[in-house]
């Protein structure tokens, strides 16, 4: 896997948590009463399906590279939550949070681009 699709991959892996954690919220705010019609809940099947999609991608992200270097990704997370909250569930972020994720983008791009880990196979 190269570090293009590397990168791409676990882009879109957090993004699928994102946009799954915001789906639960919205699903949750508005489950209906009773559990057979939790069952049939739309929004709540689209949040599980999405965050079944980010595992899946990164159980596949952690199988071929080293943690060291997906985990710092994660990072990533705290900037597209910012970001979709606001436009998605109208929630306000307010000005230490956006420091606060400027901060932990920063500290994500100087992980990232620092010099790789040895490979360790073979």
């Amino acid at each position: 896997m190269s570090a293009w699709q590397r990168t791409a991959l676990a882009v879109f892996a957090i993004w699928l948590a994102v946009e799954g954690d915001i789906q639960l919220a919205r699903a949750m705010r508005s489950l209906p009463a009773g559990w057979l019609k939790l069952l049939v809940h739309g929004p709540l099947w689209l949040a599980l399906l999405l965050l079944l999609g980010h595992f899946a991608s990164w159980f596949f992200l952690l199988s071929r590279t080293e943690l060291s270097v997906i985990m710092p990704f994660t990072g990533i997370y705290y900037i597209f939550n910012a970001v979709l909250v606001e436009r998605q569930l109208g929630e306000s972020v307010g000005s230490q949070a956006w420091m606060g994720t400027f901060l932990i983008s920063l500290g994500v791009l100087l992980v990232t681009t620092s010099v790789p880990p040895k490979n360790r196979e073979g």
